[in-house]
């Protein structure tokens, strides 16, 4: 399990909603219409009249702000301060004429996606306005219920929508921390396993390496009191040897710490992302499809783009830096292209020495060593190319 779970149902609760706004936009104004087309007859003889006249149109401009609150176009303030607005214009026209009721179902809508205690404390007005109109313009005593039952129906909607985002949305945080606990008991695993392995290496190295160098150290001085040094020098050198192999041995179990948690791919991305400068462009990508290899080859892929990047960022001068991993049929191949200063003549095998890093002399023996090669070109439009092709089964 991930957190885009929780993340996608989230997005797509948001897209219901969005979805069920744009629809109120689209039925609030045409509602509108057809209510203004029954009640509205405008008339500019008075000026209560011409007050009449334009009420209806503040009603149309504050409802249609207020629903665009839910799409994240205006605040809550501005979409609250516009559904009262719109319910107090509302509320006068109804006064006037209660055709105006039509539009009641839409204030409804209006007032409900303002937030539940004051869309409920709205709704609760515009049922008693209503009810006030119909009894004021001489509606039967049989329909004046019919605004309360609206409300409570209205109002129960609205809160069985709210508990149920409420409950999605705690569902998608207990996710969320379910998910970040499992990472967590992850990266707890993996450092145990790191410190394990730290052990393991440091048991070998007091048991092989620590051992050998101690026995030299007596031999030699047991050389130096009784005068055989023949027979010390044949000892040490058994010695040194099976220390040799010994630490050889070691040196090839260990990878960089880049590949103990990621693939080569995310490495190396990583490795550009973090290497270069921010005023450098860089772009990593993957050519071919990402497979197993020998961890050699992983690790002599890596250190030759720590180096290639470490050479740019300290002598290129380069502004956009291009690195491609390509997994051919039998070859494995990285490129780092840069469009900086280019390679001087002579000064390739002393780079290394010069930034600290490994060197691209070492990483062309490390390439020898697995039937490998490294490439090292000067464009002539600019910049250079340091590639490493290395044989995928090495």
């Amino acid at each position: 399990m991930t957190q885009a779970a929780p993340a996608e149902q989230m997005v797509e609760n948001s897209q219901d909603m969005r979805w069920m706004s744009y629809g109120w936009l689209v039925i609030g104004p045409l509602v509108f219409a057809v209510t203004a087309a029954t009640a509205y007859r405008p008339s500019f003889a008075t000026l209560e009249e011409t007050a009449l006249a334009i009420v209806p149109f503040v009603v149309l401009v504050a409802t249609i702000v207020a629903l665009l609150g839910p799409l994240g176009r205006v605040g809550l303030v501005t979409q609250q301060g516009a559904t009262v607005v719109a319910v107090a214009g509302w509320a006068i026209l109804m006064l006037d004429n209660d055709d105006w009721s039509f539009l009641t179902f839409v204030l409804f809508a209006l007032c409900f996606s303002a937030g539940p205690w004051f869309g409920m404390a709205l709704a609760g007005a515009v049922s008693i306005i209503w009810a006030t109109a119909w009894a004021v313009s001489g509606q039967p005593t049989w329909m004046l219920p019919i605004p309360v039952a609206v409300f409570v129906v209205g109002a129960l909607l609205a809160l069985t929508i709210t508990r149920t985002e409420l409950t999605k949305q705690r569902q998608a945080d207990l996710i969320v921390q379910l998910t970040r606990t499992r990472q967590e008991l992850a990266d707890a695993e993996r450092t145990k396993g790191i410190l394990e392995e730290r052990a393991r290496f440091a048991s070998e190295i007091h048991d092989t390496l620590a051992q050998g160098f101690t026995s030299i150290v007596l031999v030699s001085r047991a050389a130096l009191r009784n005068g055989d040094t023949e027979r010390a020098l044949i000892s040490n050198e058994s010695t040194a040897l099976e220390n040799l192999a010994a630490a050889r041995r070691l040196v090839a179990a260990i990878q960089p710490a880049e590949l103990d948690t990621a693939s080569l791919p995310d490495a190396l991305d990583r490795q550009v992302n973090s290497s270069l400068p921010t005023g450098i462009e860089s772009e990593f990508r993957v050519v071919g499809e990402p497979r197993a290899l020998n961890g050699a080859v992983e690790v002599t892929l890596l250190r030759a783009a720590q180096e290639a990047l470490l050479n740019i960022k300290n002598h290129a001068h380069a502004q956009h830096v291009d690195v491609t991993l390509s997994y051919l049929d039998d070859v494995v191949a990285l490129d780092v292209r840069d469009d900086g200063v280019g390679f001087k003549a002579g000064a390739v095998h002393d780079r290394g020495r010069l930034t600290g890093g490994q060197g691209l002399e070492v990483l062309q023996k490390r390439a020898q060593s697995l039937s490998g090669e490294l490439r090292i070109e000067a464009l002539e439009s600019g910049g250079s190319v340091v590639s490493m092709l290395l044989p995928a089964g090495s």
